[in-house]
């Protein structure tokens, strides 16, 4: 897991896609202590934070592209826990079910890795949030 430090400077545009009774922005990019992250996303809880913390000195803590934790400079954290853990383990566990008989199409082979990893990145996302300490889970 990554962690910057840093004045949050500017959150570039973004655009947010729910599903079920989640959500999950995704950032054009995050300037933070004088480094730009680009595509970063975070769940509903997070950007909430994010927003709300906009030119306060922050820890933001990275994996896989995904926010998964936010501390503010009054000591207080938040952690995106749980948020697609279940859910991604199960789709990638059906995802490498299928994978063989559908990977036999050329156009099915492409598709099937990229969705294998876009899961197996969320996935990780969601068990580094876990791994926050004292952190809020939003």
């Amino acid at each position: 897991m990554r962690e910057i430090k840093g004045r949050l400077d500017a959150l570039g545009a973004s655009t947010t896609l729910s599903k079920g009774s989640e959500s999950l922005t995704t950032y054009s990019y995050i300037q933070l202590g004088g480094e730009t992250i680009k595509k970063a996303r975070a769940y509903t809880g997070i950007a909430g934070e994010l927003s709300a913390a906009l030119g306060d000195e922050v820890e933001l803590y990275m994996q896989s592209g995904y926010v998964v934790g936010l501390r503010l400079s009054n000591g207080r954290a938040f952690s995106s826990a749980g948020h697609g853990t279940g859910k991604s383990a199960l789709v990638l566990v059906c995802l490498l079910v299928l994978f063989i008989p559908v990977s036999i199409t050329i156009i099915g082979f492409p598709l099937m890795l990229k969705l294998i990893w876009d899961h197996w990145k969320l996935l990780q996302a969601g068990l580094a949030a876990q791994s926050l300490p004292d952190a809020i889970a939003i």
